[in-house]
């Protein structure tokens, strides 16, 4: 892995619930300048909510350690999350899962994620969860492409993050709600 001391030196430090100087967007262009084609390839790989389905990709992203655990923790907190709807649901899970190994921390935390009752509690807690296996993957990573690899990952987070506003939530859920009454209302007319 190469050594990016002047970039990495560049990038505001990011805190989970702070703000950021930049985009993800953003930083892709700029890294376009300072890495390697090969670690520019992982840094365009390394999306937060899309591990790869394509092989090649996925074979890519094994050469990095903090992209391919992430992922794994990624697949098995999905895979968990299709596994308790699954049953709250009573359907078939098999359906949706996505080959992995075991990946406890993922499954714990798709646990604590589905207990939650309110749905913006649950994302900002999903969100704090991968955060922090970021932040453990990225322990003793300098200036290289892991600590790029992360940054990464964590910008995409905040943007996530940026998106959570509660009237927004309640401006949806009240457009879906009477959508679902009108659309039950003109049913129950019909009927009759």
């Amino acid at each position: 892995m190469a050594a990016y001391y002047y970039f990495v030196s560049t990038l505001s430090t990011l805190f989970f619930d702070g703000t950021h100087a930049v985009s993800h967007a953003e930083f892709l262009e700029t890294a376009r300048r300072f890495v390697s084609k090969q670690d520019m390839e992982l840094l365009e790989i390394a999306e937060l909510m899309a591990p790869p389905l394509d092989d090649k990709k996925a074979k890519r992203a094994q050469a990095s350690l903090v992209l391919n655990s992430y992922f794994s923790w990624e697949r098995a907190l999905r895979n968990e999350l299709v596994r308790l709807r699954a049953n709250r649901l009573k359907k078939q899970a098999e359906l949706f899962y996505r080959p992995s190994l075991p990946e406890w921390n993922g499954q714990k935390t798709a646990q604590l994620v589905f207990a939650q009752e309110n749905p913006l509690e649950a994302e900002l807690l999903l969100e704090r969860e991968r955060w922090n296996y970021i932040s453990m993957l990225e322990v003793n990573q300098f200036f290289n492409t892991e600590y790029l690899i992360a940054y990464c990952l964590k910008l995409q987070i905040l943007e996530r993050l940026k998106q959570f506003k509660k009237e927004l939530g309640e401006a949806n859920f009240t457009s879906l709600y009477n959508e679902v009454f009108h659309s039950a209302r003109e049913t129950t007319v019909l009927e009759k």
